[in-house]
């Protein structure tokens, strides 16, 4: 195999699907607004009511009690999959995520008591951070542009509550089944593990990794002995390129004299605003999930959602 160096697209064409993914799936459990819509729907839990009623405090403490499941396993797996990340790798920790989320996503599809409905909605946001802690060494990929790579994972582990709302307007408006919806999200989730397998290294991406593995994933400058997963690395070209440039790429969020200035100075900092309305907008998102059921309030606050963890992460604004 003849040595190619690096180049652009081929790093633009391992970022890109892989945040599309991301989107898909990883933050899925956010979109729960939209997925109780259409669960109601469909009438789910409405055997936990008297005759005549629509709805009763017993079917929504189902729903409460499947959200609580899914939202608490979002935040738990974090640390399950920290530790596989180190043990088997990115390339598997992701595929583990993604095939959680897909057995998640039919259940959702199939399922019409609380058992099967419960377990598939704590699988998909079990699942979604495997996805989402897997992706965050591409950025070593970007040595200058690593924190708005990170930043734009992060945002997209917050959209992808949105994934629902078109599921949503589906099931309403065009009257198809929610089976058929989420056996293609599952389809989709598929695709995704695919593309996970494909673009994903065994072991992390390093800072700078300038190596091709084929014609499509870049790995570690290390090269195994031969086989379908052998590396090249690229030689050396004489340059001492570093991978940041300027005081404006060597900057840190949090700038080192921020401790030496008074309270007031530190308060009307730009990284003190950021992270205010970071931590603002996160508390909100959270809130408007638990309570609200409309569609729209999910899209602005997940957008929101965002736009400020990329402040947040990226730095101040152009």
């Amino acid at each position: 195999m003849a040595a190619t160096a690096t180049t652009a697209t081929s790093k633009w064409a391992i970022y890109l699907p892989l945040l599309l993914g991301s989107t898909l799936v990883s933050g899925a459990a956010f979109g729960w607004p939209a997925l109780k819509l259409i669960l109601m729907a469909d009438g789910v839990f409405l055997e936990a009511c008297d005759e005549g009623l629509d709805d009763c405090d017993a079917r929504q403490m189902s729903f409460s009690a499947v959200y609580s499941g899914g939202f608490f396993a979002l935040l738990a797996s974090r640390l399950v999959f920290g530790f596989l990340l180190d043990a088997i790798g990115p390339r598997k920790t992701a595929v583990c995520g993604g095939l959680l989320s897909l057995a998640g996503a039919v259940l959702i599809a199939f399922g019409t008591s609380f058992p099967p409905l419960f377990l598939g909605f704590t699988l998909v946001g079990f699942g979604g951070p495997g996805i989402h802690v897997s992706l965050f060494q591409v950025s070593n990929l970007f040595p200058r542009n690593r924190r708005t790579v990170i930043s734009s994972f992060s945002g997209a582990f917050g959209l992808s509550g949105i994934v629902f709302v078109p599921f949503r307007l589906l099931h309403a408006s065009s009257g198809i089944s929610r089976a058929a919806i989420f056996s293609g999200w599952a389809s989709m989730i598929l695709i995704v593990c695919s593309a996970l397998t494909l673009l994903l290294p065994r072991r992390s991406f390093k800072l700078g990794d300038r190596a091709v593995r084929g014609a499509l994933c870049l790995v570690d400058g290390v090269a195994p002995a031969g086989g379908a997963d052998a590396v090249v690395p690229v030689p050396s070209t004489g340059s001492s390129e570093k991978p940041h440039h300027g005081p404006k790429a060597d900057r840190d969020l949090f700038d080192a004299d921020l401790d030496s200035r008074s309270l007031c100075r530190q308060l009307r900092s730009f990284e003190c605003i950021g992270i205010a309305i970071f931590l603002g907008f996160s508390f909100l998102n959270f809130t408007f999930y638990v309570q609200v059921r409309s569609s729209r309030s999910v899209v602005c606050t997940s957008s929101f959602y965002w736009l400020a963890s990329f402040y947040l992460r990226a730095g101040r604004p152009c």
